[in-house]
């Protein structure tokens, strides 16, 4: 789901054009293909099936991070937003990366005890990495663009949210991936937190700022003030 809101809200978030629309096609049937393929085996242990489904996956994941990179690549103006989307698409591989590791886990227990560490940094990349990254990134321009409120946006809050989010995603999951201390994953919490608040007080200042306009509602031509 969140791949086909990209394809069509990442153009509109960066003002570029998707870079090709039949690739992206493709990445849908890909994917489409080896999430069956790859569910199937992991249910029955069946390793034709999921090396068929990753592979699959990985071609899909592929094809969509090549052309939202390159729709990135397009930009005339790589500002905050763009960034979001870049390391969120990068923080996305690097996550299917690891959830393939885990599927053939099932089969020749290769990661051992580490296996709840390696699926908690898979689903930190997945979830902080890339949907939280992409949704913000998104988020900032189209509220401003609804709002009429885009030049309120604060740029500085943006980038600080997004060093916060990006810089506690990598430090949990390298908390996770290298057994390091429980401290280093209360910093982590506490910097994904801080730049979650970011994001919320960028969101409301823009909202309140909101230009309101005049709107004729009764259809006698009195004006109503809007929300």
């Amino acid at each position: 789901m969140l791949i086909g809101a990209s394809y069509q809200l990442v153009p509109v978030a960066i003002q570029t054009p998707l870079a090709s629309v039949r690739l992206g096609r493709w990445s849908f049937w890909c994917y489409g293909l080896g999430l069956i393929l790859f569910l199937t085996g992991l249910a029955q242990t069946w390793l034709p099936g999921l090396a068929a489904g990753a592979t699959l996956l990985g071609i899909g994941f592929f094809l969509y991070t090549g052309i939202i990179l390159a729709t990135w690549r397009r930009t005339p103006d790589r500002d905050v937003v763009s960034w979001h989307i870049a390391l969120g698409v990068v923080n996305a591989w690097m996550g299917m990366t690891m959830g393939v590791t885990l599927a053939f886990n099932k089969s020749n227990g290769m990661l051992g005890s580490g296996v709840l560490d390696h699926l908690a940094a898979h689903i930190t990349l997945m979830l902080g990495g890339w949907v939280a990254l992409t949704l913000f990134g998104v988020a900032y321009r189209l509220i401003g663009m609804f709002t009429l409120a885009e030049q309120h946006f604060n740029r500085r809050l943006a980038w600080i949210e997004l060093a916060l989010i990006e810089g506690g995603v990598w430090l949990l999951v390298t908390k996770f991936t290298a057994h390091m201390p429980a401290m280093y994953g209360q910093i982590a919490g506490l910097m994904l937190f801080a730049g979650l608040c970011c994001f919320v007080a960028q969101v409301v200042n823009m909202y309140r700022r909101r230009l309101r306009r005049a709107i004729d509602v009764s259809g006698d031509g009195t004006n109503n003030s809007g929300m």
